[in-house]
């Protein structure tokens, strides 16, 4: 999966639960003026959490190369 189907699909969540990302930016905006230090905590493992999925998710992808011949 590239990386432009990864945003699309984030795009397309959005789009159709338009009550739930507004609920989630809400509460995002609260955390990033209200508690910092909190919303880049949170804000740094989902980028962790987005770089392991997308890292398996290309590994498993990869075509398997033979150990043997």
């Amino acid at each position: 999966m590239s990386f432009a189907a990864i945003v699309a699909s984030v795009v397309i969540f959005f789009q159709k639960n338009l009550l739930a990302s507004l609920a989630i930016v809400t509460i995002l905006l609260y955390l990033l003026f209200r508690k910092p230090k909190t919303f880049f905590i949170i804000l740094f493992i989902a980028l962790l959490l987005i770089g392991i999925f997308y890292l398996s998710m290309y590994l498993s992808s990869c075509k398997q190369i033979p150990l043997y011949q």
